[in-house]
């Protein structure tokens, strides 16, 4: 196989819920670069992102919160029906690319529909070579081999990996020698060693934004993501991605980001950015020395992270609001002091009331993240979590269904307490799925009840908060409108209002 065409695939799960996935595929787009880097001319193809859905950020809107659950139905009907619009169109793309190897990132909610990628790809061009990889194959890659029509799993960080895998695959033979690598040989299941961790994440090159198929078509929001870390020290036990990044945390450098920042501005006219790492604060000195570039090269950009409640302080948010800083996302999850235990969030209520003072102190915009569903959670809890929303007050709120997705600790538990099983449905592990309040002090017959309550609320909340917002931040709104590509598709202004009214 000389010089393969090689495709990069995010498969549809948004879109199967009428939604659409506006953001590139970060994972794909590292792979991408890589490969790039190596000699090779990959495409990387979101097909989640359908630009006949109107969508904000991910893959719904933060004033429309229970949207996804809402069409929890219809996903599971297009799942399941491999004769819909989206598995034609992964048909008519397969034929159009008409690539020799075929890679996929899967997470374990998009599991079921990576596999019927997969078959629809066999189908179209029965010699193509698939790659899975990504958390889930990391997490069980022997079940993810074992698929028909999964020819290698590429397990942990990929970058390297999978420049080693086309190499070999290109040569016809086995990758016996390549760490990171899972594949049948003779009808035997092989699972090489693990690969080490990339120490040095400012030595990869930037994501392959441009890499992203029919790129120019894309808004400026589609580009906004940057990842600046890899690894979290902390053992919350619903979180899985140590599986694939390991909890010793790695940095890239504020200078490297600075500079992809720089670049994505220029090529893409982003105005906005959003610092995806799991804990941007974890690292004060270069937070700080992210703000100080930031204010030296006057870049004149909006820009938001994710952090812990208990490492917010008073220099860390004068920085950030000196050089556009908006909106820090903190994981609050629990109103309940012993559900916060049980779950081993390792902060406290107190953590989150001070951390949300301080941000309101200097004028930045608090989004809160809320869990509700543990197994040992009852009503009254929920209604705790409820109230002290609304005592810390966020602008924005983002509720979640509890999932005990596979690798976590919650799993596990939840397994133990026959919650789920192996013939669990993996389908529905994601945070917006129904099936997926396995409180075992909730009646079954009350828990669709208690789930549309509490995403209202949050929803109304949301919907209150935003009008005030919008006044308190025309530049900020003007210039999200902007990367959002609202001025060219006013259609989304349409569908904000519907959902204000509503």
């Amino acid at each position: 196989m000389n010089d393969p065409k090689i495709l990069l695939m995010n498969p549809p799960w948004y879109r199967l819920q009428n939604a659409s996935l506006i953001h590139y595929p970060p994972g794909l787009a590292y792979i991408g670069a890589a490969l790039e880097e190596s000699g090779r001319k990959p495409i990387i193809w979101n097909i989640d992102n359908d630009p006949a859905y109107a969508t904000v950020i991910g893959g719904t809107s933060i004033l429309d919160t229970d949207e996804l659950t809402q069409n929890y139905t219809i996903y599971i009907k297009n799942l399941e029906d491999l004769s819909g619009p989206v598995w034609d169109d992964v048909r008519d793309k397969i034929k159009m690319f008409d690539p020799d190897i075929l890679g996929i990132t899967v997470y374990s909610a998009t599991y079921r529909s990576a596999l019927n990628v997969a078959k629809v790809a066999k189908e179209v061009k029965p010699d193509i070579k698939i790659i899975f990889g990504g958390i889930h194959p990391t997490i069980d890659t022997k079940n993810v081999i074992a698929e028909d029509v999964v020819d290698y799993v590429v397990f942990g960080e990929g970058e390297v990996t999978v420049c080693e895998l086309v190499d070999i695959i290109e040569k016809d033979e086995a990758p016996v020698d390549v760490p990171g690598v899972a594949y049948k040989l003779n009808n035997e299941i092989i699972i090489n060693s693990k690969r080490e961790y990339i120490q040095d994440l400012d030595s990869l090159p930037l994501p392959g934004r441009h890499l992203l198929y029919e790129n120019e078509k894309c808004p400026p929001s589609t580009f906004q993501a940057l990842y600046g870390s890899r690894g979290c020290p902390f053992k919350c036990i619903f979180c899985g991605s140590f599986n694939l990044w390991g909890h010793k945390p790695r940095t890239r450098s504020a200078e490297s980001m600075i500079m992809e920042i720089e670049e994505v501005k220029r090529k893409y006219k982003t105005r906005y950015f959003y610092i995806c790492d799991d804990i941007f604060f974890f690292d004060k000195k270069r937070a700080l020395r992210f703000c100080e570039l930031l204010k030296l090269k006057k870049l004149n950009i909006y820009w938001s992270l994710q952090t812990r409640g208990e490492m917010i302080d008073d220099e860390l948010l004068v920085a950030m609001k000196k050089t556009g800083g908006q909106h820090i996302a903190i994981g609050v999850e629990t109103g309940d002091p012993n559900i916060r235990k049980l779950i081993k969030k390792g902060n406290t209520l107190d953590d989150i009331r001070n951390a949300s003072k301080l941000i309101k102190k200097h004028g930045l915009t608090m989004v809160g993240f809320f869990m509700f569903g543990f197994p040992w959670e009852s009503i009254e809890d929920i209604e705790r979590t409820i109230a002290f929303m609304e005592e810390i007050d966020p602008e924005i709120t983002f509720p979640y269904i509890v999932t005990p997705a596979p690798g976590t600790e919650l799993y596990n538990i939840a397994s133990e307490m026959g919650l789920v099983d192996k013939n669990s449905k993996l389908e529905d592990f994601y945070h917006e799925s129904p099936e997926m309040c396995l409180s075992k002090n909730i009646p079954e017959d009350e828990r669709k009840k208690i789930i549309d309550k509490t995403l209202h609320t949050f929803a109304v909340h949301n919907k209150k908060k935003f009008v005030k917002d919008l006044l308190r931040r025309p530049f900020f709104y003007y210039a999200l409108l902007h990367d959002f590509g609202v001025f060219k598709n006013p259609v989304i202004i349409l569908k904000y209002l519907k959902q204000l009214v509503a």
